[in-house]
């Protein structure tokens, strides 16, 4: 269940799944998605997912997400401070933003949602120095994708893709090349250069990326099979 900042959609499934609801699906796992403060070619933010297990605890969850801060470049005013990744956070983008501080909540949420932005660095350091989350999270780039990594070329930010790219567990694309190129069939590269250089391989996988209640388990390129136990253990082994 994906969100921008926050795991608010997952605390609604939870809530549902405890009310009887939902009983069909076996595993259900909270996926955060972050536009950080990396801009691609075509002037989009690279986006990232951090991908949690079900064991983890939405309180050390929604900790993290507290110490994480939101940023954002305000014209012709400097830089905004930061603020914690939370729903008041969002609201107090959303005001710096347009610049109006009496701006009514849900309009500045929807503003803070599209603006906001977190450090890259700032994100990773405190995801890989939070003693609860360790073994307990897979992170994820959008290879072929609206704001992913594709996007930022390699004559102009290089070391940004491969540093990306060292740091990532899954690359999410449904490109046959891709997979190709990280599973080492490809020409362009060899099995050395993807241990060397990238860290190892990266497995594939692609969303349904529904934004309708229609569109639910309904991919328009294909699904992505995965033959394992339908657990978090289970979509680490990939």
């Amino acid at each position: 269940i994906t969100d921008y900042f926050s795991i608010d959609g997952y605390k609604k499934i939870l809530e549902y799944r405890k009310n009887g609801r939902l009983q069909n699906f076996d595993l259900i796992l909270p996926n955060i998605e972050f536009r950080v403060n990396i801009i691609t070619s075509k002037d989009n933010r690279l986006n990232l997912h951090i991908i949690f297990s079900d064991s983890v605890d939405i309180n050390d969850i929604e900790d993290f997400l507290n110490r994480v801060k939101l940023i954002l470049s305000e014209p012709g005013s400097g830089t905004f401070q930061g603020v914690g990744c939370t729903r008041w956070g969002l609201i107090k983008v959303g005001r710096a933003y347009a610049n109006d501080k009496t701006l009514p909540e849900e309009e500045a949420l929807k503003i803070g949602f599209k603006q906001a932005v977190v450090d890259i660095d700032q994100l990773l350091e405190i995801l890989e120095r939070t003693p609860d989350l360790k073994g307990k999270y897979l992170i994820m780039f959008g290879e072929d994708t609206h704001g992913g990594l594709s996007e930022i070329p390699y004559d102009q930010s290089g070391h940004i893709r491969t540093e990306s790219y060292r740091k990532c567990h899954i690359i999410e694309s449904s490109n046959t090349n891709t997979i190709n190129f990280w599973i080492g069939k490809s020409e362009d590269t060899s099995i050395e250069e993807l241990e060397g250089r990238f860290g190892g391989f990266k497995p594939c996988i692609r969303g349904s990326d529904a934004h309708s209640f229609d569109n639910l388990c309904k991919p328009t390129n294909g699904f992505t099979w995965i033959k394992a136990d339908p657990t978090f253990e289970g979509l680490k082994q990939i």
